[in-house]
Parts: structure tokens; C-alpha cells; sequence
């Protein structure tokens, strides 16, 4: 919870209409093998808190190892760029986007003048912005996440000293984090981040705690890395996930 607690967040409420997740009292059989075993993963593993295991939405395994707890909102990294890019896709389903094909900077005027504004949504999408390569952990540079998250500098100054081309957007795949913080201007320009979450993803999934997104020095949603919730909250939005498949 660390993350929640320290730096500048969003806060997103809890539903009035929590999703239940029942408890599985007697697993028996595959189900009991399969739940000793993540009791022994957890144990093991030194860089795991917490892990949750469910089953047609009831919890066959839920654990925890200090400083975390069930209460404590665990930060995602880079599990937030998925909602990011569920976020344009709901835009595009709800016409807000008119194509993945379009420019970046066709929405936020913001990215003008960047290798990631120049790029279309598709190829944010597909980290292919053209882009030079991250140094590690789809950083720009050594320590640029902290320095985001800690607002020692905003996420477009980032953007625009490292936005550069290194080849043509397309051409290749590169893990960087500022494809998909483009993709978070785009969302802020085309409806405003904390609005199309809440309507989107939060007010579906039947949320039982606080939501935590991250904010820059400029308030603005640190879209590649920036959420945190409970373990429950993360096994409803998978739920939710799941079910939109069907």
C-alpha cells in the first residue's frame, strides 16, 4: 500500500453494491492440491505479499504476508497499461475514438510534436510508436518512473525529451511505458481519465475498497503504471474481465 499512501493519487470510492466473493470452506480434491500449493508458492517466494486464487468466483485460496494485508491496496505496475488500453477500447466501441488508426495527436494536442503523437492508437497500442528504446522496465531512463511518481518531473516534459525517433513507427515491437502514457493523454483529452475509469471499470466491477490511480506533478494519471487496490478488488476486475469474453 505503499504507493497509495505515499504519493499523489485519484481515489475512486466503493460501490454501493459490492460483488460478494464467497469463501469455499472444504476444498476437496483437485481444488485442495491446487490450494496447498499456492499456500507453499506464497511462502516460498520472497518478492510475493499476497495471492488470490478463485474459482467460478468464489476464493479456493486467499493469503497474505506482512506488510500486506486484505485491506491494503497493492499496486499493479504495469497491470495498469491494460486498463489503459480497455479504456480505448471502450472509447472506440463508444465512438469517442473514430479509429485505432488515427494519430495520437489528433486528440491531445499535447503529444504534438513527439514520436508518440505522431504514432496512430494502433501502434501505441502495440508499443511499435518508433520510439528509442527504454533502458530497463520500459523506463526512458534510469529512475523515470520515480521521478513521475514522486512529481519531480511531469509525464509530457518525459514524453517530449525522450520522444525522438529511433525508427518508423510500426516497424517493431519495444516495451516502453510512454506508448501507453500517450494512450492516457488520449483518454484525458477524449472524455478525461478519472471519468471514463469510473464509468467504465470501476462502476462495474463492484468494488468493496478505495481505488488509488497515480498522479504526475501536473495531476495527471500515470496511465503505465499507477493503480493500486486490494487483492479482492484485483480478483473483481478479473471477474468483470473474464466476463466480458462471453
Amino acid at each position: 500500500g505503499g504507493n497509495a499512501a505515499r504519493f499523489k493519487t485519484l481515489r475512486f470510492e466503493p460501490s454501493s453494491k459490492v460483488l460478494s466473493l464467497p469463501l469455499i470452506s472444504a476444498p476437496s480434491g483437485v481444488q485442495s492440491g491446487i490450494a496447498e500449493r499456492a499456500k507453499e508458492l506464497l511462502a516460498v517466494n520472497d518478492g510475493a505479499l499476497t495471492l488470490l486464487l478463485l474459482d467460478e468466483g468464489r476464493i479456493l485460496f486467499e493469503g497474505y504476508k506482512q506488510p500486506a494485508s486484505a485491506t491494503s491496496a497493492q499496486h499493479s505496475m504495469s497491470m495498469s497499461k491494460s486498463l489503459t488500453a480497455y479504456l480505448i477500447g471502450a472509447l472506440l466501441c463508444d465512438g469517442k475514438i473514430k479509429s485505432l488508426d488515427d494519430r495520437a495527436d489528433g486528440y491531445s494536442p499535447l503529444l504534438k510534436g513527439t514520436v508518440y503523437g505522431e504514432a496512430t492508437i494502433k501502434q501505441l497500442l502495440t508499443m511499435s510508436s518508433g520510439a528509442h528504446p527504454a533502458t530497463s522496465a520500459g523506463n526512458s531512463y534510469e529512475g523515470h518512473f520515480g521521478d513521475v511518481r514522486s512529481g519531480k518531473v511531469s509525464s509530457i516534459a518525459v514524453m517530449r525529451k525522450y520522444g525522438s525517433r529511433g525508427i518508423p513507427s510500426g516497424k517493431e515491437f519495444r516495451y516502453l511505458g510512454n506508448d501507453t502514457q500517450a494512450l492516457g493523454f488520449v483518454v484525458d483529452s477524449t472524455l478525461g481519465f478519472g471519468t471514463a475509469f469510473q464509468r467504465y471499470i470501476w462502476s462495474q466491477i463492484g468494488a468493496e475498497a478505495t481505488w488509488f490511480s497515480l498522479l504526475d506533478k501536473d495531476d495527471v494519471a500515470i496511465a503505465q503504471g499507477g493503480a493500486s487496490a486490494t487483492t479482492r478488488d484485483w480478483g473483481r476486475l478479473a471477474l468483470w474481465s473474464l466476463a466480458q469474453l462471453k
